[in-house]
């Protein structure tokens, strides 16, 4: 039985038994690198939950060792993710703490969020400048869940604007809609002008389709009043 097999075999026996196995992976990313990647992401990784989350904090040490193999960051990750179970958004929120601005993130946010990518990166980045980037990211790549999500959440017009110039028309009205309904003072319908052209009326009439609060459509009386297809759907929207 080499190295690699002992390793193996007491890791395993350590989370049958439920016993903490921190120290000694900790010993493994400090002494034998090679044996700790090739147990979590090789041809037969051990995978779990327990694994992965006892990795976490030795992930940067980690990192530091993947290019003598050479192994990417993101395929590292990727391969991880593939049996982390339950942990898999732990993970993610790990990964992106470290590596916020990477293209990549988007592709593993994809294989853990599924039709949900972007949530957790967008959310942890939208006070840096590099978020509207990655917004325009995910609407290249269809991910508009994530984008709707943080519209709705933070009230902020760059997902929109990303699927209005990425996306489609209609995710980009329904993205500002949340926006305007989270912050009526966040500028969305100017935003539209300036990206649409002056004549607005047809899409600002959807967009308001989607917004059924009437003290953010008291809000927005004043603007929406200029564009008369938009301002009749504004008065049908605010007598429900």
């Amino acid at each position: 039985m080499n190295q690699k097999e002992r390793v193996r075999g007491v890791l395993l026996e350590r989370m049958k038994m439920g016993k903490p196995i921190d120290a000694l992976l900790n010993s493994l990313a400090s002494r034998a690198p090679s044996t700790l990647i090739d147990i979590t992401i090789g041809l037969d990784p051990i995978g779990g939950a327990q694994l992965t989350r006892a990795l976490l904090p030795l992930l940067t040490q980690i990192e530091m060792r993947l290019a003598s193999f050479p192994i990417a960051p993101q395929h590292f990750y990727q391969r991880l993710a593939e049996g982390s179970g339950e942990a898999k958004l732990e993970l993610l929120k790990t990964v992106i703490s470290m590596h916020p601005q990477e293209n990549w993130i988007g592709i593993l946010s994809q294989q853990i969020e599924g039709l949900d990518a972007g949530k957790l990166h967008l959310m942890a980045i939208h006070e840096q400048p590099y978020f509207y980037e990655m917004c325009v990211q995910y609407a290249q790549n269809g991910m508009r869940n994530g984008l709707l999500y943080c519209s709705q959440n933070l009230g902020r017009v760059e997902p929109a604007l990303a699927l209005l110039q990425e996306g489609t028309l209609e995710s980009g009205l329904h993205a500002g809609a949340l926006a305007l309904s989270r912050n009526p003072s966040c500028g969305m319908i100017e935003y539209l002008a300036a990206l649409l052209g002056p004549n607005i009326d047809l899409p600002l009439s959807t967009m308001l389709e989607h917004i059924s609060n009437p003290k953010v459509l008291d809000k927005i009386e004043k603007v929406v009043f200029w564009y008369p297809r938009a301002y009749k759907t504004w008065k049908t929207q605010r007598k429900q």
